[in-house]
Parts: structure tokens; sequence; C-alpha cells
């Protein structure tokens, strides 16, 4: 359900949508920067590979069950209560983790952390849904958060090397205290409308979760491929170094496509969006497997282009028919949810198959959850752009 709208500001997206757009950066930090912290856990307790892996698999873990107690205590709590409540939840878990001394306490303070990013990150989709032009705010949301965490991992290394673990986690600190001062705007205006939509207590809209659904199975389609790019980069016989650039090459694509979808999600027709990403995917699988590492790079860099191009059109399907925002407040669970489980039906479908059955079943996914939105959104999509762009 949208708020009501105001004029719109800079880039289109007024005050209260940048404050939420901020708050979203501010709360996903963390998971921008997971490559460097199983240094940091290493550095820290230690431990091996495989411990910083389980760590970090709790700590995403938890901000799953972060966004679905969202979905449930959304009903008793205003936008304001849950964000405020969940960054204190956030920073003491992280604060927390700045004196903790054993492997127990660590995944104790790192469960306590991603628990308040959980409701804080699950807010803001749901505030992002009711924004004037939420593709775009989606969009802003997603190539914020490739410019942060291209930052931290040029900056973060050096800062630790000088001054020791600890500078992480209070810098993690630092950057989610300025989203305390920004909730006020953020629900300014909001608070109303998740109240009504409260009080009537609508029957489950299936066609929100049939949205949610598409979102999912749209990500589990292409996790499941890029959680073996070193595996087709070496079939494709690419030195790690090749993989390296290649792989380093997507993220400015991946900030690429989430501009360009932000420019274009309200002048562009959802079936011709849809229909490019669609596309791109075909031609970037189909760059895999020619050879050599110019034509490897390009579909990498492709694929995550039409990654995050696509992401912002699903959700404004999602926005169109979700009348009360209950299916939004669990984007992040329908997103996170495809990134654990894509590997794991991935890795099956090699075990059992080959490279060339793991990127027709990758197409199919992506297709079938594009197709999928497209018909539970698509009408009602149009006409929300049309009122918005009005």
């Amino acid at each position: 359900m949208r708020s009501i709208l105001r004029p719109a500001g800079f880039l289109g997206l007024d005050a209260c949508e940048w404050a939420t757009i901020a708050i979203a950066l501010a709360a996903a930090t963390l998971p921008a920067v997971l490559p460097l912290m199983v240094g940091v856990l290493a550095r820290q307790f230690g431990m091996g590979l495989d411990q910083a892996g389980y760590v970090i698999a709790i700590n995403m873990g938890s901000i799953l069950l972060g966004s679905l107690a969202c979905a449930v205590l959304g009903r008793r709590f205003s936008w304001f209560a849950l964000i405020v409540g969940g960054l204190l939840v956030m920073t003491a878990g992280n604060v927390l983790t700045l004196s903790t001394s054993g492997l127990t306490a660590l995944v104790a303070t790192r469960l306590i952390s991603g628990l308040g990013e959980g409701v804080v990150a699950a807010c803001c989709y749901a505030l992002m849904g009711q924004a004037r032009l939420p593709g775009r705010s989606i969009a802003i949301y997603a190539g914020g958060q490739s410019i942060v965490g291209a930052a931290a991992m040029a900056v973060l290394p050096t800062l630790i090397a000088h001054h020791g673990w600890h500078v992480f986690y209070l810098l993690v600190v630092f950057a989610a205290l300025p989203a305390f001062a920004l909730v006020p705007l953020a629900v300014r205006g909001r608070e109303q409308v998740q109240r009504a939509a409260g009080a009537g207590r609508p029957a489950l809209n299936i066609s929100a979760f049939g949205g949610l659904l598409a979102i999912f199975v749209f990500f589990v389609g292409l996790a499941m491929v890029w959680a073996f790019m070193e595996r087709l980069g070496s079939a494709r016989h690419l030195s790690l170094l090749q993989l390296s650039a290649a792989m380093s090459a997507s993220s400015l694509a991946g900030l690429a496509g989430s501009l360009a979808s932000g420019a274009v999600t309200d002048r562009l027709r959802l079936g011709i969006g849809l229909g490019f990403g669609i596309a791109l995917i075909v031609a970037s699988l189909v760059m895999m497997f020619v050879g050599g590492f110019a034509p490897f790079t390009v579909g990498v860099c492709g694929l995550y282009f039409a990654w995050t191009f696509q992401f912002p059109f699903l959700f404004e399907c999602l926005v169109a028919v979700d009348r009360d925002g209950r299916a939004t407040v669990l984007t992040p669970v329908a997103t996170g949810g495809g990134l654990t489980i894509g590997p794991a039906i991935g890795g099956f479908v090699l075990q059992n198959g080959s490279l060339s059955l793991l990127c027709l079943t990758c197409l199919a996914l992506t297709l079938a959850g594009t197709v999928l939105a497209w018909r539970i959104g698509g009408k009602r999509r149009s006409a929300a752009v049309e009122e918005a762009t009005a």
C-alpha cells in the first residue's frame, strides 16, 4: 500500500524516501563486506575457514529470522518503534562482539546483531515499497550497497592492518549511529498507512505472496550459477588471476545495472524491461561457454548486470499487488532464502549433471520467476507507475 504522494525531490525521491535508503544501507554494512569478515574472524579467534563460514551463516540466518519476526511484530508496533528497536539490538550485538573472547559468545553476539539487522531491513523494504517510485528506491539502495561494499573493501584492510580487528566492528557501529537520527524523517507520513493496513486485518493476499515467490525463484536461479563461477572459469581454463579480474569487473557491472534500472523503471514498459533482462541472461550464459578470458568476463558482467537490473522490476510487481505491505516486509526473506538455497541446488545439479545443465536450470528458474511476476503484478504495476509519474 502506497503512502500519500508527496512532491518529488532529488532524482524523483523525497527526503523521507532518501532517509529510508540511508537507514537500509546502514543496516546492510556487514553483509556488504562479508569476504573481509572471514579474515577478521580468523585474526580475532584463530579459527579456520570452516568455522568462520559457520559463524557467517548463523549471522545471515539470524537476519532472515529478524525479517520473519518483523512480519509479526509489524501488526503490533509502529515503524518507528521497530526500526529504532532493531538498530539498538544490531548496535548492541556489534558492541558486544568487541569484548567477545570465545566462539560460543561470538555466535551469540552475531545472532543478536543479525536479528536487529533483519528487523531494520524488513521495515525499510516495506517503506521503500510505499515510495512514490518503489523500483527506483530499491535500485538506488542496491547501487548504494555496491558502493559501500567497494569502498569498505578498499579501505578496511589497511585500517585493520594498522589499528587491529576492533576497528572493523567500531566502524560498523559508527555507520549505524546516523540512522537513529533519520528514523523520524523516514517514517513521516507512513505510520497511519501501517495502522490502516493492520486495523482492517485483510485476508491473505495470495497474489502478493506469489510476487515474493517470483523474487525467490529468480534469486535461486542466479545464485546457483554465481556460487560456482570458479568452476565455470576453470572449465574455460582460466587462471585464478583472470577469474579474480572477471569477478572484480562484475562488481562494477552490478552497480551499473542498479543505476540503469533506477533510471528507467518508471519510463520503460514492464514487458520490455523484463524481456531485456532475460535476453541478457541468455546472452551472458552463452558467452561464458564460448571460451577465453574476454568472453567469460563479458558473460559474468552481463549476468550480474541483468541480476541487479531485473530485481527492481520484480520488486515493483510485488508492491503493485501487496495491499497491506505484509508481503513486502518479507522481501529480505525471499532474496536471502534464494541466495542460501541457490548454491545448494547448484551443487546438487553439478554433482548429478553438468555445467550445461546448471546453466539451463538457471535460465529456467529465472524465466519462471520473471513470467510469474509479470503475470501477477504486470497490469497493476503499469497503472501505479502511470499514477506516480502523472
